[in-house]
Order: structure tokens, then sequence, then C-alpha cells
């Protein structure tokens, strides 16, 4: 089973309007994968929209080592306002909030920590609570259409980023 053509084929199906409902059926029928052979990957739908949301937020912020984390975090918030109404969808249709957050906050602390190189016990106690500041604004932002610009949503998370640059010997994160 291809997964890549499976977050194409979700990206494509949740991308145009709001859903109240998504089947495994639905999604298999247009994936045109067996349900037997999607239950071997994916216990649940959640599950499916988990791991795509996980890749997703992987894809800016782990990717392209050579940008400060400031420019990776700007390319996934302009995707996540350029698809709203697919990433409105994928939260909509977590059937737990809190099993799309546990992953965001793992992949957002890991880049930051990366980025950092960081060895400072206090500065990783900084990491964490700026990726939760950066975890709950994200999913809100989402969850209401991603209202705003990408620079407003930006500069209401800037001072968590800022406080990590002060707490890690001013190493500029952002510019």
């Amino acid at each position: 089973m291809d997964i890549q053509k499976l977050r194409i084929v979700l990206r494509e199906d949740l991308n145009h309007t709001k859903l109240e409902k998504y089947t495994v059926k639905a999604f298999c029928e247009k994936a045109n994968v067996d349900r037997n052979q999607f239950y071997y990957f994916y216990s649940s739908m959640s599950k499916l929209l988990i791991d795509c949301f996980e890749f997703e937020i992987k894809r800016y912020l782990l990717k392209d080592k050579d940008l400060k984390f400031r420019q990776r975090f700007i390319k996934l918030l302009i995707d996540f306002k350029a698809n709203t109404q697919y990433y409105h969808n994928m939260l909509f249709l977590i059937r737990k909030k809190r099993d799309i957050y546990q992953p965001l906050l793992k992949v957002i602390d890991q880049c930051l920590a990366n980025y950092c190189q960081i060895d400072k016990p206090y500065v990783l106690v900084t990491i964490k609570s700026c990726s939760s500041m950066l975890g709950s604004s994200i999913t809100d932002w989402i969850e209401h259409d991603c209202p705003g610009s990408v620079k407003d949503f930006y500069e209401r998370v800037y001072a968590s980023i800022e406080l990590i640059e002060k707490q890690n010997g001013g190493r500029d994160m952002l510019e």
C-alpha cells in the first residue's frame, strides 16, 4: 500500500468542504484500497489523520536544515492558511483532540531542541513550555479556520520563541 498515495487522496478529499463525517469505507473507495489492507496499517480513520498531520508538520519543521526555525515555522503556517479546510477537517474528524496534540508537541519539541543544539536542562523545560503554547495556539487557530494573516498569528506566538533564544545564550532562531 502506497502511504504517499493515501495522503494525496486524503488531502484532495478533505480540502474542499467542511465534513461532518468521513468513513474508512468512503476513503478506501476513493483511494482504491481494500478495507482489510487499510486496517492492516491503521486501526481507525483517526490514526490515518494523525499520521498525515504529523507528516505535514515534520515536512516543514524537520526538513530544510539550512533554514532558520522562523522560516520553517512560517512556511508551515502558510500551508495551514492555504489549506485551512484540509487541516480543519482533520482536526474535526479526529475523535480525541489529545491524539493530535501529542504528536504535534513532540515534533515541535524535536525541532526546537535540534535547532538550538542545547544541553541545558532549563532550556529544555522552556522548549517544552513553548511547544505546548505553540501546539495549543496552532490547533486553536486551525479550529477557527485560521483567522487573520499568517503574520498576525506569528506575532502572537513570537514571545515564546524569543524566550528560548534568551535562555539559549541569545542564539538567533528568528532572523
